[in-house]
């Protein structure tokens, strides 16, 4: 719910899932830039659309935190395998990650958002 996600997303939240930064294997690094967006983060784009792919806390310098929309395990099973492959170990990492759901930065959320009394636990920040 922060501004600064608001902003780069043109909704009122953001989808986000913190995983382990060795777990994140980028697949054209080249077309990734890291860039300072406030004074606690930095955030992953591709710099050929634009899209906003993760945050990078200082706080957590061993975690990022992967956009939802960033996501590429469409086919989770290791490249070159047949139909009864196991998943990847990035995939399954991803999917492992998909099971802690949190609202964050809840004290920055619009006055017009209503959070849904869904039992989540919600964090006044970031983290």
């Amino acid at each position: 719910y922060c501004s600064v996600c608001r902003r780069l997303s043109g909704g009122a939240f953001m989808s986000w899932m913190p995983i382990a930064e060795r777990q994140v294997e980028w697949r054209a690094m080249e077309t990734i830039e890291l860039r300072r967006t406030s004074r606690f983060a930095q955030r992953h784009f591709c710099v050929r659309c634009g899209t906003n792919l993760s945050i990078a806390y200082d706080s957590q310098p061993s975690t990022l935190w992967l956009s939802a929309c960033a996501l590429d395990c469409s086919d989770p099973r290791p490249r070159g395998e047949g139909t009864s492959a196991a998943p990847s170990a990035a995939c399954v990492a991803m999917m492992h990650a998909l099971r802690r759901v949190v609202h964050i930065c809840v004290r920055d959320k619009p006055a017009w958002m209503h959070i849904p009394d869904d039992g989540l636990e919600r964090l006044q920040n970031a983290c």
